[in-house]
């Protein structure tokens, strides 16, 4: 991938990223692809990769732990 490449893809993400609503979100992501389908898919994958992202480690690992031990004992596991 050559630099400005991926200072397109980083432009791009930067600027789509910003935006809440997931439809205006791939509606900007269309337009400033401008029918680069490679394009699109490079940053609508990190943009999915940032999504899942939201909310890691927010929460103190103590927290987490006791919410999963409090999950296990209501399973019939």
């Amino acid at each position: 991938m050559t630099n400005e490449r991926w200072q397109e893809i980083e432009r791009i993400f930067n600027a789509t990223s910003e935006v809440e609503h997931p439809e205006a979100q791939n509606d900007l992501l269309d337009f400033m692809c401008a029918g680069d389908q490679s394009l699109h898919e490079e940053v609508a994958s990190l943009l999915a990769v940032d999504s899942q992202a939201e909310g890691f480690m927010e929460s103190a690992p103590s927290e987490l732990a006791a919410s999963l031990l409090d999950d296990l004992s209501k399973s019939d596991i």
